[in-house]
């Protein structure tokens, strides 16, 4: 949007990979894996379990739409 980079560019940005070499991917992950207080083997169960759309889980959005329609009617 800023005509910093063209879309190409961008692209060809996101196909690479997001570390310098192997040695920073890997403290990142040991990183995350301390944080999470997790092995490596709970992270690959993680990252192979099957993807979970973000609307499957339950959420306050039809409390907030109800609330919205009876703001709408107050008016």
């Amino acid at each position: 949007m800023t005509s910093q980079l063209t879309r190409e560019e961008s692209l060809k940005i996101l196909e690479s990979l997001p570390y310098q070499g192997e040695i920073e991917l890997e403290q990142d992950k040991r990183y995350f894996l301390k944080k999470m207080k997790w092995s490596l083997e709970k992270l690959e169960v993680y990252i192979k379990r099957p993807e979970k759309r973000h609307d499957e889980y339950p959420s306050e959005k039809k409390y907030w739409e109800y609330l919205i329609k009876l703001r709408q009617k107050l008016k």
